[in-house]
């Protein structure tokens, strides 16, 4: 009798231990699935992080040559205002003079006291009855 019930108590701690044995392997399975899951993620976050440092270090460079062609279109504008200041200071100075300039058209009939005109583009002046 003490041989059966202690077959029987062996049994049942047997039983036992198979439940807690296949509890851990059910266990360490999920674990060993979370770990693939994590490495395939962080696996896809480094690619991810890659192609937008990628992206990044093209964003970098074109606004590197935009800041370098605006400062071109600066120099260039610039230029424009100084070109045109002179242009404007020498029409001035030939409007003030417009009156006291001879005619440049070629055999002129004008007198000497019609009003004189400046040709914009070639800045030639030019009296009313020529440029009529």
């Amino acid at each position: 009798k003490v041989k059966q019930e202690a077959s029987k108590e062996n049994a049942e701690l047997l039983a036992e231990v198979k439940y807690e044995r296949d509890d851990l392997i059910e266990e360490m399975m999920a674990l060993e699935t979370a770990v693939k899951v994590k490495q395939e993620v962080n696996g896809t976050l480094k690619r991810n992080l890659a192609d937008v440092k990628d992206k990044l270090d093209v964003a970098i460079e074109e606004r590197e040559g935009l800041f370098l062609g605006c400062l071109q279109l600066q120099e260039l504008a610039q230029n424009a205002l100084q070109e045109n200041e002179e242009v404007r200071r020498e029409a001035r100075h030939k409007l003030a003079n417009a009156t006291t300039e001879p005619c440049m058209w070629p055999n002129c009939q004008g007198n000497r006291g019609s009003q004189r005109n400046i040709l914009m583009g070639c800045g030639h002046v030019v009296c009313d009855k020529c440029i009529q």
